[in-house]
């Protein structure tokens, strides 16, 4: 790369959507308002180095050391390219001499040749972690390590002590843990590149205080909210935060990113009722809401002495598989149980059953995603706002379902007696054979006794073997402990 093109360019990946999944290298630097000239620009290629007096011109001790701690922790021995870190004659460090750094792979030196100004991989099979040393590198402007299937481990709160970093580039490793808070608090930093890692925990507040013109954090895990103040980030020009398990409200305040020509939020669990807010959104990431789990809104339909029918409508991501999650507590209480689970996103009714007569009850639904080629993760919404329900106390009692089998096909039968029965599947007998698509949710609404109206659900594969509507039921739910 010749150091014209250099002063011009940082190389970063972009992922591109389609079905080759292609990554575009390269963004001009100009575009997101980076300052870049070849005053300032790195030496060139590894392999030119500086001298004064015929003598290779040294980089500081502490630089060369963080350089073989970087070698070291990620099995330099085993990089595809590592050539001239061990250019004979070696130093008693076991590396090349003091004073050849710029010619190491990987390595870019500013153009006095003193200090590392960049480090570049990609696809260079770096395998562990990185090390805490690099702070090591206070000239480091650029930091490029990308695309490394064996890079794992944490990313370093030490990295935050880079003084002058202004680029962050780490996408597709299989880093985990969450973005150290320091990251965001680097006063230079004006590229963040993260996609395509498994990271978790919240994104940290402070980004809003940095002239941002890349923030990609998508395709990961984070969870939380987006932080108030991206709004902030005025400058910005690519936004990723597709494909995490973010969820809450989305901040006003991002209606402030019009120079954004790259605005990505799809498939999380935002939602908006800020009319302005919206309308941006529509323009920037076109189709955005309809790939939301959002909560879906209950009313109650009708509540009898064991049975309260919920309903709602279908929120407008129905597809991908997932279902909708229906929890009750007693009002007052705060022990919450989960009342079982749609088989997909396009039912609108679920009955909460085996309930108490004369009580009054909170009951609430979340929506769940499950994992798809748009993300990776499990998605599930905010917990929807309650409704409350009191059954009713006139001597009715719960539908006793029993099952016969321990595989697919299932036995289903209600053998308490009822004048009629309406299955969710739509049959009419007392007994029907199911074969379950995955974990799911039967549900049966027995007539009769008398005027007795009550329901019973059931999951087959979820049973504990004794026949009965029993079981554990929180290994089915990823929800389960997060209702109020």
């Amino acid at each position: 790369m010749s150091k014209k093109l250099f002063s011009q360019i940082a190389s970063f990946r972009i992922r591109m959507t389609g079905p080759s999944s292609a990554l575009v290298a390269f963004l001009v630097l100009a575009t997101v308002g980076a300052s870049t000239s070849a005053a300032d620009a790195p030496a060139g290629t590894p392999g030119e180095t500086r001298s004064v007096a015929g003598a290779p011109v040294a980089i500081p001790a502490t630089e060369r050391e963080a350089l073989i701690a970087l070698y070291t922790a990620t099995n330099g021995d085993g990089w595809t390219n590592k050539t001239n870190w061990k250019l004979p004659p070696l130093h008693t460090d076991g590396f090349a001499l003091p004073g050849t750094e710029c010619m190491w792979f990987g390595v870019y030196c500013n153009v006095d040749g003193n200090a590392v100004d960049s480090i570049f991989y990609n696809r260079n099979n770096l395998s562990g972690s990185l090390p805490p040393g690099l702070a090591g590198l206070t000239n480091l402007r650029y930091l490029d390590i990308e695309e490394e299937s064996e890079l794992v481990g944490s990313i370093p709160p030490e990295l935050g002590t880079l003084p002058v970093l202004e680029i962050l580039n780490l996408i597709g490793n299989q880093l985990t843990g969450s973005i150290p808070p320091e990251i965001f608090g680097i006063p230079t930093l004006q590229q963040i590149l993260l996609d395509l890692n498994p990271l978790t925990g919240s994104i940290p507040s402070g980004l809003g205080a940095r002239n941002m013109g890349v923030v990609y954090l998508g395709n990961s895990g984070f969870t939380g909210s987006i932080p108030s103040d991206f709004g902030n980030l005025t400058n910005v020009v690519w936004l990723h935060l597709q494909g995490n398990r973010l969820t809450g409200a989305i901040p006003p305040g991002l209606s402030n990113l019009t120079s954004a020509n790259d605005f990505q939020i799809g498939y999380n669990a935002l939602w908006t009722d800020d009319a302005a807010l919206r309308t941006f959104l529509d323009t920037a990431d076109p189709g955005w809401e309809a790939t939301q789990t959002i909560a879906p809104s209950l009313t109650v339909a009708s509540a009898t002495d064991r049975t309260v029918w919920l309903e709602w409508t279908p929120i407008l991501y129905t597809g991908d598989s997932g279902s909708y999650e229906v929890f009750s507590k007693v009002m007052g209480s705060q022990n919450t149980a989960f009342a079982g689970a749609t088989w997909n996103k396009l039912e609108s009714t679920f009955p909460v059953t085996g309930l108490q007569p004369g009580q009054t009850y909170d009951l609430t639904a979340s929506t769940l995603t499950r994992p798809h080629a748009q993300n990776s993760n499990t998605v599930v919404s905010e917990m929807s706002e309650p409704v409350a329900a009191t059954t009713s106390d006139s001597g009715c009692a719960t539908p006793t379902i029993t099952i016969t089998g321990h595989s697919a096909p299932f036995s289903l039968s209600v053998t308490s007696g009822h004048d009629s029965y309406e299955w969710s599947t739509g049959e009419t007998a007392a007994s029907i054979v199911v074969d379950p698509p995955g974990d799911g949710w039967y549900w049966v609404r027995a007539l009769g006794p008398g005027s007795c109206d009550e329901a019973a659900v059931v999951s087959p594969t979820l049973l504990f073997g004794d026949g009965f509507e029993t079981g554990n039921l929180s290994p089915w739910s990823s929800a389960v402990g997060s209702a109020p």
